[in-house]
């Protein structure tokens, strides 16, 4: 006989139903306070840019240019080269489109399902879905990387590029198209995690761990490469949790989630 006054057992009854379901993102304070750190990265990795460069300098081979020259920065990101790191940079990259795919799939699947728990689980799945397209797809690659004109490491005259440094959140026009802030695949893969509480409370530590893992791999590929500064990854990333956060409070808040036996 179950016992209905266990608290395990009372968080399992109602993250399974509409009331708390996607906690803890569909928690408004979750939301404000998400919004607050995206902003305060942002104003942090301003006023602190030499952070971005010494990050990228870690892994930024530097030697001496040939013909004598004294006026540029010789080297290359290593790790940009190296065949191991590329396919599982490439694999990455597209695991987040994978689980995209499959994720609605299993919405559709499960939408007219007769359980109310399968169909609580569909009108998740489709919050995600939403969060992926609106965060990584309009507010970053539409939005931000063909706006704001932020050279790329590899692309920048510490690296062995053409262009100056740009701090994070100041818009220039160095870069036309696909530019380094923001990062389109860090703000992919930390989406993994917003997979995370669609999974019933057992799995739920296992599948941060795994998701969480793949996001920060990619966060660090991606700076390993020269493609994307600290700031670009890490405001990319919270970007994606806030939207989430965002529609998934507001989806609790107009019963989005109430769904009936």
């Amino acid at each position: 006989m179950v016992n209905r006054a266990d608290p395990e057992h009372f968080v399992a009854d109602r993250s399974s139903s509409g009331e708390g379901y996607l906690s803890p993102f569909s928690d408004a304070r979750t939301a404000l306070a998400l919004c607050l750190a995206t902003t305060l990265a942002l104003v942090f990795f301003n006023r602190f840019p030499q952070l971005d460069i010494w990050v990228s300098q870690w892994f930024f081979d530097q030697f001496d240019c040939p013909n004598g020259q004294t006026d540029n920065v010789c080297g290359r990101f290593h790790a940009a080269f190296d065949p191991g790191l590329i396919t599982i940079r490439n694999m990455l990259h597209y695991t987040p489109v994978v689980a995209g795919v499959v994720l609605i799939g299993a919405a559709l699947a499960t939408g007219y399902s007769g359980q109310t728990r399968l169909r609580l689980f569909a009108r998740g799945a489709w919050t995600a879905v939403a969060a992926l397209l609106l965060s990584g797809l309009v507010i970053v690659n539409v939005i931000l990387k063909e706006m704001s004109g932020r050279p790329r490491p590899v692309d920048t005259d510490l690296f062995g590029g053409a262009f100056p440094f740009v701090e994070a959140g100041r818009f220039v026009d160095y870069c036309d198209t696909n530019c380094s802030f923001v990062s389109g695949e860090a703000a992919t893969a930390m989406w993994l995690v917003c997979l995370v509480p669609l999974a019933s409370i057992r799995w739920r530590p296992l599948a941060l761990a795994i998701t969480l893992s793949l996001a920060l791999l990619a966060i660090v590929l991606r700076i390993a490469f020269g493609g994307h500064y600290l700031s670009d990854t890490v405001i990319g990333a919270l970007l994606t949790l806030t939207t989430f956060s965002i529609l998934a409070t507001l989806a609790r808040r107009f019963g989005w989630y109430e769904v009936k036996p």
